[in-house]
């Protein structure tokens, strides 16, 4: 299988994108078990040492357990938001003279908007924002763009988000993989064997994900597609691809857009063979994971869009005037859903 660009190249998967996935130390886990069980009989209310001993085993265990992934959510989102909740006494010690707004503030990149997200939800009455073009990030940056128009113009801010999504998808459980979505069983079983198109990755970057599906899939018929220059709010020029790819798009947006780019898919797939593929968190009504709702807040902040759950997911997806029809919906811990839709009708707004 090749990934062709607009002139036929192919290029090669230089990153294993599973290698923050795995243990850190599979192999030491044995051994701290082992230790951890010499002291099951033990005493712990009376001995100190046993307490301690099992606790720096337990530490042991978790760090052997822990992907390199984990350990980076942990330092670089969670702890950091605890330790701005667990310190405004040191703050406003360190902070007891008058401070220039100017040099507090000055920080680059996004976070401007995420600094100025409470004073923006106080004035709107912590209403849900909706609108691309007038949210916290365009309060925050005085600007009409949204924010990828923002980036865009402002290099290298476009270039590095282009990276952080490179690293976004990084350690985290792939749909093509056994376990995850049936990748022979729902794609590749129905496509014809002549020189026909496999998957189109829909607004997906630099084209990591077909670059892992063409690693991982070398052999199957068809084409992947990317690069393509266009407008996916107006026109798809791929029509009737055996899958069309959504990864990490419509959260990006709110409904009334993502209508607008549904309605051009469905109108490029074919009835009954055609098949819509989206990549997206999907938050449970209960219990859901704190890496997915702080995600569902910093989308309302820099974009106006959030985090769906599965009944906003059938609201959005199965609306009349579409016309797809979700036909599964594939989870596994930890990890990103993927929705399949069909589309079984013929009636498009």
């Amino acid at each position: 299988m090749d990934v062709l660009d607009t002139n036929a190249k192919t290029s090669p998967m230089v990153v294993d994108v599973n290698t923050a996935l795995r243990a850190c130390d599979p192999d030491a886990v044995p051994a701290i078990l082992n230790g951890m069980l010499e002291h099951r009989d033990q005493p712990l209310g009376q001995e100190e040492n046993t307490r301690l001993a099992l606790l720096a085993k337990a530490r042991d265990l978790v760090r052997a357990l822990k992907s390199p992934r984990e350990t980076m959510a942990k330092h670089l989102w969670a702890q950091v938001r605890f330790e701005s909740l667990i310190d405004p006494l040191a703050n406003l010690s360190r902070w007891h003279k008058p401070s220039c707004l100017a040099a507090i503030t000055a920080v680059k990149g996004l976070l401007p908007a995420c600094l100025h997200s409470p004073a923006y939800l106080t004035q709107t009455n912590y209403a849900t924002p909706t609108d691309v073009r007038s949210g916290a990030f365009q309060s925050a940056f005085k600007t009409e763009k949204n924010m990828f128009e923002y980036l865009t113009a402002h290099p290298p801010l476009g270039q590095q988000f282009n990276h952080h999504m490179g690293g976004y998808r990084l350690g985290r459980p792939s749909w093509m993989d056994p376990g995850f979505y049936p990748v022979n069983e729902r794609l590749i079983k129905g496509m014809p064997e002549s020189d026909a198109t496999l998957l189109v990755d829909i607004g997906g970057s630099l084209g990591h994900d077909l670059q892992e599906f063409a690693t991982k899939y070398p052999n199957e018929p068809g084409h992947l597609i990317e690069r393509t220059k266009c407008d996916f709010y107006t026109d798809l020029p791929v029509k009737a691809a055996r899958a069309y790819y959504l990864h990490s798009i419509l959260h990006d947006w709110p409904d009334q857009v993502c209508k607008v780019n549904l309605k051009q898919v469905a109108g490029a797939m074919e009835p009954g063979y055609s098949k819509l593929l989206i990549h997206e968190n999907i938050i449970p009504s209960k219990g859901a994971e704190w890496e997915a709702t702080a995600l569902d807040i910093m989308m309302a902040t820099l974009l106006s869009s959030k985090e769906r759950t599965e009944e906003e997911g059938y609201a959005l997806l199965e609306a009349p005037e579409l016309g797809p029809k979700i036909s599964g919906i594939w989870k596994v811990s930890g990890a990103e859903g993927l929705i399949e839709c069909t589309r079984l009708r013929d009636e498009m707004m």
